[in-house]
């Protein structure tokens, strides 16, 4: 059932136009101290020393589906619970998808959280 849940609020989610309409909550200067999505996809991937387009990395983090719960500015997609860890980082921000509670007290689950 919580899978069910889960598969149904992300895929609504990870429309284009719901990619905009999501809500995101932006922490300057500040990065999670692991909590990385371990994803090789194309939707991650850009040329060294640039920062892909905001719009670009929203959408990368909802086409991941629940593991995903926002991503830093360098690109690096977060798991859902990465704020727990974050950490002071001058060069980057840190944008957090706002998920509706019920969700996102599911997703904290200490088993889904993996650091690296």
């Amino acid at each position: 059932m919580v899978m069910l849940l889960l598969a149904a609020f992300f895929a609504v989610a990870s429309t284009a136009s719901s990619a905009a309409a999501a809500n995101w909550t932006v922490v300057p200067k500040t990065d999670c101290d692991g909590g990385d999505v371990k994803t090789h996809l194309p939707c991650a991937a850009h040329p060294p020393h640039t920062s892909p387009p905001v719009p670009e990395l929203k959408a990368c983090c909802l086409s991941l589906g629940p593991t995903c719960g926002g991503f830093n500015t360098h690109g690096v997609m977060k798991l859902v619970g990465c704020r727990q860890h974050e950490i002071a980082e001058p060069t980057v921000d840190l944008y957090i998808l706002d998920l509706p509670p019920c969700v996102a007290s599911l997703l904290l689950l200490p088993s889904l959280y993996l650091p690296h």
